[in-house]
């Protein structure tokens, strides 16, 4: 599961990287100093470096920038300072005192070890006991091949349709490894997420939208400096491809005027949304329409402050029950420990057209009209929810009409009334849609009754 490396360092944008390992040097008979014939492996791929792992006081080197990088993450070297920042987005290196020693900060964080960094034929060579332990790596050590093996379980990965490869792209990589930047004002931002440059923009502060969204590019990481980050307003993805956002406060507008939505995609793919906290919307906090797909929603926080708000909606999957030429088999997507809190009034999400899977989610919306609703050749597989105090759990949309598919499992139902719709919904006329059971990607299930904890711990900005 994701969360215990993840609420470690959550502004380790994308693959934190020094998942380098310490080795036991029993393991190895070899002089201080020496480079080794050791083989490095980090989640399967084999890690060459023109310096190799060096045994230097009984602890195992290597160099951090080739491992970090393979993976990722960005990696800054200031020679001038003799510091290295490792997504440490909020640090300008020029701001650190003056130090004889190399100093190695992580997520905005120095890390210190009891043997220290240093520099082997110009390369920051690591001793990475202490920074593999800080993030949950796990290290095999193969003596008889002499073979490091580092596997770890990234919480900077999307799971779900997002990790998945289509539409000519390799899974959701935001703006990989690109260096970030850090912008403060509405003009800075919208100069930098409009475009289709990969770029990772660290918001900082509160950055009003003003009556308009802000229109963001493919290739784009968008993700708060931390748990204050806020964009009042809303963003727009159209025609785009390969975007995160992460790790962010949505507040709409309402009841002032501004843009109807908080976060809106159409015809859009490769979208991965982590850790936001969403609420007042105007007319939708979540649209992802008109053929988007291969989509993963997060451990976001869904709600609204009044229940006066006549358009208390969530997140819709679709344009509508008449967009066969758009939506027909796209919107493919994936919902998992997101909490939808106070006053959502529907569309938990609605899924149209597509295949959806709704897994970990936390549904305490007293006063809702219903939860997850499917229809209209859609297919959902719903697992191990908690849903608290609601009305229709879970029930087909427009079952006259079109034809629908419903599996659920595992959900936990108090004090819940109305529809929990399963099985087949198929009018006459129509032939059955065929569940959708088996996702094309790994994920890891909560048992039901620990969602409402995890849920109201960890969703929404870290």
């Amino acid at each position: 599961m994701r969360k215990t490396s993840l609420f470690k360092g959550l502004i380790m944008l994308l693959l934190i990287a020094s998942l380098i390992t310490y080795l036991s040097p029993s393991s190895f008979v070899l002089s201080s100093g020496l480079p080794s014939d050791i083989k490095l492996i980090v989640n399967g791929d084999v890690i060459s470096t023109d310096v190799p792992p060096q045994i230097v006081k009984d602890r195992t080197l290597v160099p951090i920038r080739f491992v970090a990088e393979a993976l990722g993450s960005y990696v800054e070297w200031n020679d001038a300072k003799r510091v290295v920042l490792i997504d440490s987005y909020a640090i300008e290196a020029d701001s650190l005192d003056d130090s004889d020693s190399i100093r190695i900060y992580v997520s905005n964080e120095e890390i210190k070890s009891e043997v220290p960094p240093q520099i082997i034929n110009n390369r920051v060579m690591v001793p990475v006991r202490f920074i593999a332990e800080a993030l949950g790596a796990k290290v095999e050590w193969d003596g008889n091949n002499r073979i490091v093996s580092i596997t770890y379980d990234n919480p900077n990965k999307p799971v779900g349709w997002a990790s998945v490869s289509g539409e000519g792209l390799d899974g959701t990589t935001g703006g990989g490894n690109a260096k970030p930047q850090k912008v403060t004002t509405l003009e800075e931002f919208e100069k930098l997420a409009g475009d289709d440059v990969p770029r990772v923009i660290v918001i900082s502060g509160t950055i009003t939208t003003g009556s308009y969204a802000v229109d963001v590019g493919s290739n784009k990481t968008i993700i708060g400096e931390n748990k204050d980050a806020t964009i009042h307003g809303g963003i727009n993805m159209k025609n785009v491809s390969n975007v995160i956002v992460r790790n962010i406060n949505f507040h709409g507008f309402w009841p002032d005027p501004g843009p109807d939505y908080t976060i809106a995609a159409r015809n859009s793919h490769h979208l991965w949304f982590d850790h936001l906290n969403v609420w007042n919307a105007g007319d939708g906090e979540m649209d992802l329409t008109l053929g988007s797909d291969y989509i993963t929603v997060s451990w976001c926080k869904f709600w609204y402050t009044d229940p006066s708000h006549g358009h208390r909606l969530c997140s819709l999957l679709s344009s509508g029950a008449d967009h066969d030429d758009t939506d027909m088999g796209k919107l493919r997507a994936t919902y998992h420990h997101n909490w939808f809190a106070d006053n959502v009034k529907e569309r938990m999400p609605r899924l149209l057209y597509g295949k959806g899977h709704f897994y970990n989610n936390y549904y305490t919306c007293y006063g809702n009209s219903y939860c997850i609703g499917v229809g209209v050749y859609a297919a959902a597989l719903i697992e191990n929810n908690y849903f608290q105090n609601v009305k229709n759990p879970h029930q087909f949309m427009y079952p006259d009409r079109r034809p629908a598919n419903i599996t659920a499992t595992g959900n936990m139902y108090v004090n819940t009334t109305g529809s929990m719709d399963t099985g087949a919904c198929t009018p006459e006329g129509y032939e059955e849609v065929e569940p959708f059971t088996d996702p094309p990607y790994e994920y890891k299930l909560d048992d039901a009754e620990d969602v409402p904890k995890l849920v109201q711990k960890y969703a929404g900005p870290q």
